[in-house]
């Protein structure tokens, strides 16, 4: 009757608020840091944060492929509570994405400036510390894994609510200050620190 369907959609709410304030507060976080670069900064620092984080945003790729190769992993190895076989599987694909990107966070550090002029000519040279800064926090988490799908895919949605909320609330207020001490490389501080959280 009317209570199970009542009931039904109480347990998808349940599970989908917390999911969708994750996104939210995940795809905020990457919008406010240029946010807040055009708020506080030049627009000559604007132009190197953006090509900054464009660049490094490519560093995602491992992470992405992996989070789709892990999903099922994840699934069947949690509902027949297998810990350790499921420890050692996201620990062998971390360690797998994460090798792509440490080549990548050495090319970046190494020949930051090369890249960018190439990329996106040769005024962006500039951008080459911002870039290794958000590089670095993005190899971080890149090498902590599918945290986040784990904690999505085991019934703690809200925790990962909170951790992700915490951690985006975190970057956006130490940006802000960061952005008034060091224009774009003190944002890009702020936003591999709510990365590395």
């Amino acid at each position: 009757g009317s209570g199970s369907i009542v009931r039904a959609i109480g347990g998808v709410v349940a599970i989908s608020a917390p999911m969708f304030f994750t996104g939210l507060a995940t795809q905020g976080t990457n919008q406010f840091s240029l946010w807040i670069v055009a708020a506080y900064t030049s627009t000559a620092e604007v132009a190197l944060y953006g090509a900054a984080w464009r660049l490094v945003n490519l560093m995602s790729l491992p992470l992405v492929l992996m989070s789709m190769t892990v999903h099922p992993i994840i699934a069947e190895l949690s509902s027949t509570n297998e810990k350790r076989l499921l420890q050692t599987a996201l620990r062998g694909t971390a360690t797998l994405a994460t090798l792509p990107a440490i080549c990548v966070l050495i090319a970046f550090v190494f020949f930051g400036e090369e890249v960018l002029a190439l990329v996106f000519g040769p005024a962006f040279r500039e951008g080459a510390i911002v870039l290794s800064v958000l590089c670095a926090g993005m190899v971080v988490s890149v090498w902590t894994g599918a945290c986040a799908d784990v904690l999505a895919m085991t019934g703690h949605h809200r925790a990962l609510m909170v951790v992700t909320l915490v951690a985006s609330s975190l970057s956006i207020v130490l940006g802000i200050a960061a952005a008034q001490l060091a224009a774009a490389t003190g944002v890009a501080v702020a936003v591999s620190l709510g990365l590395v959280v």
